[in-house]
């Protein structure tokens, strides 16, 4: 793994690395343990813990309903949740709802038909799932959101997304003011489909037009998929072949990208440096960000989604055998990563 970019200045070293440590304190976290933190004040509710009759001899099933798959980060948190089964004695049933509400909400009531006892969803429109998630309650199920919360769920696990946004666009600009001088051409990639991603847009572009003002917008794009990226990113350089840094909501269409770039000969020397953000930290972003072309920058955003989703499993399964965690909501941590400090993070990497 490389250590440090080749051919970056002392100068962006040390203020990129003043930049995520300003920004942890900023956010108000204490990044020692980057499991997760929990919202002070919340306490479980009532009817929460009336659902805790099942013992430790029977096997509890948990229903996870994730966005996409095709995202690395979404098989990668399925891996990590099927590593509690034997542990936990539950099993773990996946279904992905392929950024469709419908069969979000689809996916919960077939969840409820079958009797599951923990529901876990990504919950990209609350006022669409607030119904199957009432029915599911009233049969006992204990149902945690994951990103937006809900105040009839059991349990919520939830980002900030204008704040998560706000990340992704924060160290493109620090990138930007410090390597490039301030200016760029910059391309966005951002995503319609849940409410969730359409407010960490509006994060990242604040950031970037607040903190990097001279950029140019070169435009913006909506792919999500790996084969989104690589196209969208061939119609950026055939629309500006000047653009050089590329922002993305996650990783995923960045990878695409990146392939892209590659493929027509971009970041040869340091006079053509591209650089590219996301978010999530998946295998391959991480793969370009320590081994990849060092005139090809990657930075990422890591909110260790895989502890993350064993914290979720754990406190389901466990409250459904009448054993209740200390809070209802916890919040997700957003930290900038990058090829200057993810070796102190070893938790991306499992």
């Amino acid at each position: 793994m490389r250590m440090a970019k080749k051919g970056m200045g002392l100068l962006l070293v040390f203020v990129l690395i003043f930049a995520t440590a300003a920004y942890a304190q900023e956010s108000g976290s204490n990044y020692s343990d980057i499991s997760f933190e929990t919202s002070g004040g919340n306490e479980v509710l009532e009817s929460t813990k009336a659902k805790g009759t099942k013992t430790e001899n029977d096997k509890i099933v948990v229903g996870i309903c994730l966005a996409s798959s095709s995202h690395q980060t979404f098989i990668d948190m399925i891996r990590h949740a099927r590593t509690l089964e034997e542990p936990l004695n539950c099993e773990i049933i996946e279904l992905y709802f392929e950024q469709d509400i419908n069969k979000l909400v689809r996916g919960i009531e077939d969840f409820t038909s079958a009797n599951a006892d923990v529901i876990i969803f990504q919950n990209g429109d609350p006022e669409a799932t607030r119904e199957a998630v009432a029915a599911a309650n009233a049969k006992g199920i204990i149902t945690i959101a994951w990103d937006i919360d809900m105040d009839i769920c059991d349990f919520a696990f939830i980002g900030i997304n204008h704040e998560i946004g706000y990340a992704i666009g924060k160290q493109a600009a620090d990138y930007i003011n410090n390597e490039l001088g301030g200016k760029a051409k910059v391309g966005l990639f951002k995503i319609e489909s849940m409410s969730f991603f359409v407010e960490r847009g509006v994060g990242m572009s604040d950031a970037i037009r607040e903190l990097a003002p001279e950029v140019e917008i070169v435009s913006e794009v909506y792919g999500v998929s790996l084969a989104d990226g690589y196209s969208d990113a061939e119609n950026l350089m055939t629309l500006d072949p000047g653009i050089n840094v590329l922002v993305a909501l996650v990783d995923n269409p960045l990878i695409g990208a990146y392939q892209a770039f590659e493929a027509a000969g971009r970041g040869q020397s340091a006079e053509d440096r591209v650089a590219f953000f996301g978010c999530d930290c998946t295998t391959e972003g991480m793969r370009y960000m320590t081994d990849g072309n060092d005139n090809m920058w990657f930075g990422s955003i890591f909110m260790d989604l895989n502890n993350l989703t064993k914290e979720m499993v754990t406190a389901g399964v466990n409250a459904r055998r009448g054993i209740m965690p200390e809070y209802r909501v916890g919040r997700f941590k957003t930290i900038p990563v990058n090829v200057l400090n993810y070796e102190e993070y070893p938790a991306i990497f499992e």
